[in-house]
């Protein structure tokens, strides 16, 4: 192969210019122009012998020469610091962005689903998530690989708190058997159903579909082992493709570390550095209890992170079991929310009831304290037996316990072990015939 040509270097023929009355400025632009040109030249020499040479000969050529393909030309964008910024697009403000890739990490029993769900279903409504605004209404795609089949209900636990507006909405869940990203062409599936779910979404609702969700990382396939590094490098690169191509956000759910020092997300660091944003769960456990339930935005690659919001699960009831005992199903409680509370029970109203009766059975009266509430104390022994006439025979002990447990969780009831004794508060006074349930 013959040798480059030495470059003319048109500069030096110019460093003492014939006419001198040629202006400072002329001169220097002039200058600046020839400079640019010998590396435009140098650089498509270069390209062709790159083009053209064998792929062993490559190897032997010079840093400089191989670098002036890349480099040159390669100019500093001017920045304007006096225009403005544009705005970067959201799904919901400060908190999850358009496009990008990212994590909704917990430890089990942190409640990963109950809150995506929650925040899916304000995204479908385009209405205010935890007082922060979401851009629109947006629609939803939902791998479900874990907790599959409470999908529905938690669905609809929060179709019963929200109304008959979630009764239409766009959401469009994949629960049965969704193609596994480890699986051949398994991120060319998803490609193609985000795609297709986006042509729906329009059609359907009018709207676009901008968000992912895979629950999870590691049931969907895209990691089987959440500590290889490896596995992490491959995967998120697919992730970002379908993200950046389709114009959407993906949501992974992810289990996180049992540590409470670092950060929150298990495994390789490659997913804690790749993400664009990363939402965390944690819950404080006191002495083996479920305690204080936060979330927290770890990472975002615009905003501040820190504390977003404390929370708690309400169980809303949703039908009936094959064993005709109420299906309950979980509702996410914001703090500074007002709390709802749900009617009593069948079983709560009946041991209410008995404690009402035992007492004034017995010639008392309940008593009012400092709150204008109404308490009542009345035997463990007597409410129980009263209990018991009240509801079928065969699930009396298992109704018993699930009345007491509901009960105290509202904070109405509480159990003086040392007097036997239940005392029962009442917002109003409970005091039906004998053989009539009545409630507040």
């Amino acid at each position: 192969m013959a040798p480059l040509r030495k470059a003319i270097r048109v500069g030096d023929h110019l460093a003492e210019p014939a006419n001198t009355n040629i202006e400072a400025g002329k001169l220097a632009a002039l200058l600046e122009a020839s400079k640019r040109r010998e590396a435009e030249l140098t650089r498509q020499l270069a390209e062709q012998r790159l083009k053209s040479a064998p792929r062993g000969e490559v190897a032997d050529m010079s840093l400089l020469e191989i670098a002036d393909k890349y480099s040159l030309g390669e100019l500093a964008d001017e920045f304007d610091v006096t225009a403005d910024i544009p705005n970067a697009p959201e799904i919901i403000e400060g908190v999850i962005p358009l496009p990008g890739v990212g994590l909704l990490a917990g430890m089990s029993g942190t409640g990963k689903t109950a809150i995506m769900l929650d925040i899916v279903a304000h995204l479908v409504r385009g209405d205010v998530w935890n007082g922060r605004r979401v851009t629109g209404k947006q629609g939803v795609l939902w791998y479900g690989y874990e907790s599959v089949n409470s999908i529905k209900y938690r669905w609809k636990a929060i179709a019963k708190e929200v109304g008959s507006v979630m009764h239409h909405v766009p959401f469009y869940p994949v629960l049965s058997n969704p193609s596994r990203l480890d699986a051949k062409s398994g991120y060319a599936v998803m490609f193609g159903a985000v795609r297709h779910h986006q042509e729906r979404c329009r059609e359907e609702h009018g709207c676009e579909l901008t968000v992912l969700v895979i629950d999870t990382a590691t049931a969907s396939g895209l990691v089987t082992n959440d500590s290889d590094q490896e596995q992490w490098n491959k995967a998120w690169p697919l992730l970002m493709e379908i993200s950046s191509s389709l114009g959407i956000t993906i949501a992974v759910l992810h289990h996180s570390a049992k540590g409470e020092e670092g950060s929150i997300v298990r495994g390789s660091g490659v997913s804690y550095d790749h993400a664009d944003f990363i939402i965390g769960l944690k819950a404080e456990n006191v002495e083996g209890e479920r305690g204080r339930r936060y979330m927290f935005l770890e990472k975002h690659r615009d905003e501040e992170t820190g504390y977003l919001t404390d929370y708690s699960m309400r169980s809303v009831a949703v039908g009936l079991k094959a064993s005709g005992d109420t299906r309950f199903a979980p509702v996410v409680v914001y703090s500074g929310q007002p709390k709802k509370v749900d009617p009593f029970s069948t079983v709560e109203k009946s041991l209410r009831l008995a404690i009402s009766r035992v007492v004034y059975s017995s010639g008392r009266q309940p008593e009012k304290n400092d709150d204008d509430l109404w308490i009542y104390r009345a035997s463990m022994n007597m409410a129980e037996a009263e209990f018991k006439t009240m509801v079928p025979p065969k699930n009396a002990g298992r109704d018993l316990m699930r009345a007491k447990s509901k009960l105290t969780e509202r904070g109405v009831l509480k159990e003086d072990g040392r007097s036997m004794v239940y005392e029962l508060t009442s917002i109003g006074e409970i005091s039906p015939p004998k053989n009539q349930s009545q409630d507040e």
